[in-house]
C-alpha cells in the first residue's frame, strides 16, 4: 500500500511539473518576413528581416485559430507597424488594421504609399481573465504578441464601451517592446517571439523609434446610419481643417441595442519617412 501511495505521489508531482512547464501549450510556430524600406521614404528595399514566433493554442485557441486563418489568406501582407494614438513606441507597436497600397498619395521626391483600412474581420470572444476565460499563463511581457480590442485610450477603464468591448478583438495585433502589467487579464496574449529572434526584434524597434519619422493621421467614419459607415483616413491637420469648416457632420454615438462601434475620431501615427517596416509574408 505504501509503495502504491508513493507511486501515486510521484505521478502527481510529475503531472504538476508537466503542467507548470508546458501549461501554455505551444502548438505551432510561424515565420514572419518583414521588408525594411530605406530612409528616403521611396520604394527602395534595404533588407528583409525574419522573426519566428511561438503560438500558444492552449492559452488562446480561438485567437490562434483566427490569426492562422487570416495569415494563410494573406490578410497581414502589406500591413505595417504603426502607433496607436499617443502611445509610446517604446511600449508597443500595432499591426493589422492598416495597409499600404501600390498607389501614391503624395507627389514629389518623398512619395508615400496610400494607406487603406484592411478588410473587416468578424470579432471573436476575448480570451482573458476579465472575460471569464482562465487558464492562460502568458503575460504581457516584452516580446509578447496580443490581440488588440477596443477600449478608451484616454482612460484606464478597460470597459469604457461596456462589457461588449471584451469581444471586439478581431485582427489587430500589438507587439510589446516592454512589460505591460496593466494588460494582464484584459487582453489575449497568444504568441511570443522566440528566444533566438529577440535581438532581431530589438533591432527592428531601434529602426522605427524615431518619432520624427511619423505623421499623425485621424481615422474617422462617415455615413447615414451605423450599419453603413465609410472608413476615412486623413492627415490630422487636414481633418481639423475639415471640422473647422463644417465639412464633416457630427459622428454617430454607439447604439443602445448592444452593438458597439468605435465611431469617435482616432489618431494614429504612421511611418512616412525614415525606416518603414512592412510585413511581406507569414509562413507556418
Amino acid at each position: 500500500m505504501k509503495k502504491v501511495l508513493t507511486k501515486i505521489l510521484l505521478l502527481a508531482l510529475a503531472l504538476v511539473f508537466t503542467v507548470a512547464t508546458f501549461g501554455c501549450g505551444k502548438t505551432k510556430e510561424a515565420e514572419i518576413t518583414f521588408t525594411v524600406y530605406s530612409a528616403d521614404g521611396a520604394t527602395t528595399e534595404s533588407e528583409e528581416v525574419v522573426l519566428k514566433i511561438d503560438l500558444y493554442k492552449r492559452s488562446a485557441p480561438k485567437t490562434v485559430e483566427q490569426f492562422i486563418n487570416l495569415a494563410k489568406e494573406g490578410y497581414y501582407n502589406n500591413t505595417f507597424f504603426y502607433m496607436l494614438g499617443d502611445s509610446d513606441y517604446a511600449s508597443q507597436l500595432m499591426l493589422g488594421k492598416l495597409k499600404y497600397t501600390g498607389n501614391y498619395s503624395i507627389e514629389g521626391t518623398n512619395k508615400q504609399y496610400e494607406v487603406v483600412k484592411n478588410k473587416e474581420v468578424a470579432p471573436i470572444k476575448g480570451e482573458f481573465d476579465k472575460n471569464g476565460v482562465t487558464g492562460s499563463e502568458l503575460k504581457n511581457t516584452k516580446y509578447s504578441i496580443g490581440l488588440w480590442r477596443r477600449f478608451d485610450l484616454n482612460s484606464d477603464n478597460f470597459t469604457a464601451f461596456g462589457e461588449k468591448t471584451y469581444d471586439t478583438g478581431s485582427s489587430s495585433l500589438y507587439f510589446l517592446n516592454s512589460d505591460k502589467a496593466s494588460y494582464n487579464g484584459n487582453f489575449a496574449v497568444f504568441a511570443q517571439i522566440q528566444e533566438d529572434y529577440k535581438e532581431t526584434f530589438d533591432d527592428l524597434m531601434n529602426q522605427v523609434k524615431n518619432i520624427e519619422n511619423y505623421e499623425e493621421y485621424t481615422i474617422y467614419y462617415t455615413g447615414t446610419d451605423a450599419e453603413n459607415l465609410k472608413f476615412n483616413i486623413a492627415l490630422s491637420e487636414d481633418y481639423d481643417e475639415m471640422v473647422d469648416n463644417n465639412k464633416i457632420a457630427d459622428l454617430f454615438e454607439p447604439e443602445e441595442d448592444g452593438k458597439y462601434y468605435y465611431l469617435a475620431p482616432m489618431t494614429v501615427k504612421i511611418p512616412v519617412a525614415g525606416k518603414r517596416i512592412v510585413l511581406k509574408s507569414i509562413e507556418f
